[in-house]
């Protein structure tokens, strides 16, 4: 009789230990494209570890044609998150805003980018998530800036959001060859993991 009543106090403090465990290995614990979930994640394999700190983890995936860049840091608030995802949105539509040319003349006194060459930025809400997205051109150096035809070398979709449960901000983007970029199965492959983005 006297054992049978120790093991039950002690069962339960077993199962609350091992529940919080799985919680932090799932959350806390997870790394890189693990730590969330979306369509087609299981199809992407790691290419490069570019940083694997507890703080700043940055990857390369593939698919076929598809890159995924990765980017998680460690925000310890929502508001934070905020002011970096706005931050990095502003900083991206301003290379898009009509500027001097560094050496005025005759031909053109300043660069615009016509609204066809602009990524579209759209804030969507995915799961409870707040995603900032932008689509359009990169550069052959896969950053955004590209503000002609010729200077067009990939198509991405660039998401970024935070996840609270872990604490940590997310910079995911999906990049295509532009000569793949009227596929339209790329195109809705692309939109299909934004739009199913979950935090594991």
């Amino acid at each position: 009789m006297v054992v049978s009543r120790r093991i039950g106090p002690i069962a339960l403090i077993f199962a609350a230990l091992f529940g919080a465990l799985v919680v932090y290995l799932v959350t806390r614990g997870c790394v890189g494209i693990r730590c969330l979930s979306f369509s087609g994640s299981t199809r992407f394999r790691e290419k490069d570890v570019y940083a694997s700190d507890p703080g700043d983890f940055r990857a390369l995936y593939t698919n076929g044609q598809t890159q995924l860049r990765l980017e998680a840091l460690a925000v310890q608030s929502s508001s934070d998150a905020s002011q970096n995802i706005a931050a990095e949105a502003v900083r991206i539509q301003g290379l898009f805003d009509k500027a001097p040319a560094p050496y005025p003349g005759e031909i053109s006194d300043s660069i615009v980018c016509s609204d066809s060459d602009k990524p579209v930025f759209e804030t969507r809400y995915i799961s409870g998530i707040e995603v900032s997205q932008f689509t359009g051109y990169v550069n052959n150096r896969m950053v955004f800036g590209a503000c002609t035809n010729d200077q067009r070398a990939y198509r991405e979709t660039l998401a970024l959001f935070y996840c609270a449960d872990q604490k940590k901000m997310y910079t995911l983007e999906l990049i295509s060859p532009y000569e793949a970029s009227h596929d339209a199965s790329i195109v809705t492959a692309q939109h299909g993991v934004v739009g199913s983005l979950r935090c594991r």
